[in-house]
């Protein structure tokens, strides 16, 4: 597959650091109370740790390789992700990804190695 067109302006774009080693973020829109769109950027070997949303989130994977609890997304496959569904996205290689969030401004709850996650799975937005 080859990867989508926006992926090309990755180097272009205001990515700001996050805390979290390897992982970049530019938000694209902010709109209340409907969501936020964001690119995020992993490097390579980059991860996320375990944490909850409010809201949904959907994400669709640009470039490079995305592991979403045991699945690895490819390119242009897209994931939605229940309210409250524990989760941890990790790139085995750089990965760019679009991701739309309800409730902008909401913090992500840090969960931590003992929070147990609610039975969820993670569904294709686009089949």
């Amino acid at each position: 597959m080859k990867p989508l067109p926006l992926s090309r302006l990755a180097d272009e774009i205001d990515f700001r650091p996050t805390p979290w080693t390897g992982v970049r973020m530019a938000v694209l829109v902010e709109t209340r109370p409907v969501g936020r769109w964001s690119l995020v950027d992993m490097a390579a070997g980059a991860s996320l740790p375990p944490h909850q949303h409010e809201g949904e989130e959907w994400i669709l994977l640009l470039t490079g390789r995305l592991m979403l609890g045991a699945e690895m997304l490819l390119p242009q496959q897209s994931r939605r992700i229940a309210a409250g569904c524990l989760h941890a996205p990790a790139a085995p290689e750089r990965a760019l990804y679009l991701v739309c969030q309800q409730q902008p401004g909401g913090q992500a709850v840090d969960c931590g190695p003992r929070a147990s996650p609610p039975s969820c799975g993670f569904q294709p937005i686009f089949p």
